[in-house]
């Protein structure tokens, strides 16, 4: 049960969501988003070594590996630091009633992916970056449908949603205490998009993350950034394991 008492849950006028992420709440945040990133990468290298040993596909092992441990370890972090150790739920995470309906999504979801793709290939090719083509000698998805069902689900829903909570739940509205809203939001979409660390990817990334600011906003609500976030993850997570 939340205790709308503890200091860490105080409420500031500075969001609008209640309560404003205070110290506490974000650094068990960041410590979630150390655990995914963390995670992948454990994940990934040690599948993909156990892979190459065994004569099995490497690429197929280590993005499951990096998918399913990332995605474990991440979600482990939030659940016993916000839920359990915090006390926060679903109104507490930012998953209340919307303030305008999410059906404006089935415009707004093409439109973010539209301007995403166009912007990030106008601005890359001017700045000379192009995403590396590391699928030419792959043949497929060897791990079987369920193998890829599973990381569709972890890509298109766990991880959009540890990561919605991270940046524009806790550090978005913790930012907006201390600083202006736009700063608050240029700051979180710079954040989100250094996390992902091609810079092919990042200039797409910073157009996602600008569009699932807005969302967070005109919504009043975590879902609808995160169902723009899950629909662009599950297109994303398919495209990559069809070039697998």
């Amino acid at each position: 049960m939340l205790n709308v008492s503890d200091p860490n849950l105080k409420h500031d006028a500075g969001s609008d969501l209640d309560p404003s992420p205070q110290l506490v709440p974000v650094v068990w945040s960041l410590a979630a988003l150390v655990a995914l990133l963390s995670g992948a990468a454990v994940g990934a290298l040690g599948l993909g070594f156990i892979a190459k040993k065994i004569g099995a596909p490497v690429p197929d092992f280590a993005t499951v590996g990096g998918v399913l441990l990332g995605t474990v370890a991440g979600a482990a972090v939030l659940y016993f630091g916000l839920m359990r150790s915090c006390g926060w739920g679903l109104r507490e995470l930012g998953f209340v009633r919307p303030a305008h309906s999410l059906w404006h999504l089935l415009w707004w979801t093409p439109v973010t992916m539209l301007c995403g793709g166009v912007g990030a290939m106008l601005i890359g090719t001017a700045a000379g970056l192009a995403p590396q083509d590391g699928s030419a000698d792959r043949d497929g998805f060897h791990l079987g449908v369920a193998a890829g069902l599973l990381m569709i689900l972890c890509g298109a829903v766990v991880i959009p949603a540890i990561e919605e909570i991270v940046f524009r739940r806790m550090l978005f509205d913790g930012l907006r205490t201390k600083l202006s809203t736009p700063l608050a939001a240029i700051l979180v979409t710079v954040a989100f998009a250094l996390v992902h660390a091609q810079p092919a990817v990042m200039l797409y990334i910073a157009f996602l993350g600008t569009s699932l600011v807005l969302a967070r906003l005109w919504f009043q609500s975590l879902w609808g950034s995160f169902l723009v976030h899950a629909a662009n993850n599950a297109l994303l997570s398919a495209m990559i394991l069809a070039s697998l």
